[in-house]
């Protein structure tokens, strides 16, 4: 953006109320900024990218009887067993070059918001909760029920680093294109919902594994902690911004707004897979030509977004709204603090206690710096 542009005030021609009903208070007042003390609307919500979902390998999943869990208790207990009948519960992978670690801050900002619920989420978000505080600590102590306990993980904690986080699809087949290696390689992993479009013949990648979604590979959402707690789930997204204001660009973003813009990109097979945060998307569009199990799958991630929106509960990515420099890479293309914190965290570096108080130095450090 150059110093003679700035985001226009779509609230001029979009109806903001409308836009509410869509979207959810939540995204539409992350959209919106106080400029000169007036609220202003600068951005449409796009699309979501769901954070928090458990992919398995299904024919081995329900030939050994397991069931889907529905509680973290329940999910440490399945494990557990898992280990009991000689296999391997996780695949964790958190290495992607200069952005390695951002696997592991989205399955840390998924378990705040799940141990500590959407007030402590938002209160870390804007600083007024230290990385520090016992809510933290207590959902990131909470996580280590996976990353460390005895068995649970391929490789052990020390692999997770320096695994590719795009391999995940291939770990949960029955044949590992790469190594040759039989059988499922875990049974369950915790990735992102765009890892869809790495399953199939949707595109020649060397991270790409021949299976059917729905069929080969399916998943359930990383579940809850407290039983009777609302269900919460954490995303990342695009928003659109409009930088002049013209006509042709109030129209694209009428376009942006309504609920038949995706729908193309819904159909089309993209690394980027599309998934709709407006409340009114057709979701039919997701069927394209792809099989049934296929849709239905998408179908189910789409929905738990939606749900989650109407609710209040769904929560846009921790490190995102942070300055770039803490929360993802820094200008010398390198993870920045968050994201090294995770690394180091699963490095067994140091305790997470320790990796956390160092995460609150850094991140006030920052902000006197920017203030």
């Amino acid at each position: 953006m150059s110093p003679d542009e700035a985001e226009i005030d779509l609230g001029q021609f979009l109806d903001v109320d409308l836009l509410r009903a869509d979207f959810g208070d939540y995204l539409i007042d992350l959209s919106t900024k106080d400029i000169g003390g007036s609220s202003q609307l600068q951005t449409i919500p796009t699309m979501a990218v769901t954070k928090d979902l458990v992919f398995y390998a299904k024919p081995a999943f329900e030939d050994a009887g397991y069931e889907i869990p529905e509680t973290w208790n329940e999910l440490v207990d399945l494990s557990t067993r898992m280990v009991s009948d000689g296999r391997t519960p996780f695949c964790f992978q958190w290495e992607a070059g200069f952005a390695s670690g951002f696997p592991g801050s989205d399955f840390f900002e998924a378990m705040v918001l799940r141990a500590g619920g959407v007030d402590v989420y938002d209160d870390l978000a804007s600083g007024d909760l230290s990385f520090a505080s016992p809510e933290v600590v207590a959902a990131a102590t909470r996580a280590e029920d996976l990353l460390f306990s005895p068995g649970f993980v391929r490789g052990g904690a020390e692999s997770i680093s320096s695994e590719d986080w795009a391999r995940p699809m291939m770990n949960l087949l029955e044949i590992n294109p790469l190594t040759g290696e039989s059988g499922p390689q875990c049974m369950m992993v915790v990735h992102q919902g765009q890892m869809i479009e790495l399953l199939g013949t949707h595109f020649d990648t060397e991270f790409t594994a021949s299976g059917l979604l729905g069929i080969d590979v399916d998943f359930f959402p990383l579940p809850q902690v407290s039983p009777n707690g609302p269900s919460v789930v954490a995303g990342g997204g695009y928003l659109t911004a409009g930088l002049s204001d013209r006509p042709e660009v109030r129209s694209i973003l009428r376009y942006v707004a309504s609920p038949v813009w995706g729908e193309v990109w819904a159909q089309t097979d993209a690394l980027d897979a599309f998934f709709s945060v407006n409340q009114r998307f057709d979701t039919s569009a997701y069927a394209g030509q792809r099989e049934q199990s296929d849709f239905n799958v998408r179908e189910r991630i789409h929905e738990i977004s939606r749900a989650a929106i109407e609710a209040g509960t769904w929560r846009f990515d921790l490190s995102d709204q942070m300055p770039a420099s803490f929360g993802v890479w820094t200008e010398d293309f390198v993870p920045g603090p968050f994201w090294q914190g995770m690394l180091d965290w699963v490095d067994e570096k140091q305790p997470i206690e320790e990796i956390l108080t160092n995460l609150e130095a850094q991140r006030v450090a920052l902000e006197g710096e920017a203030g």
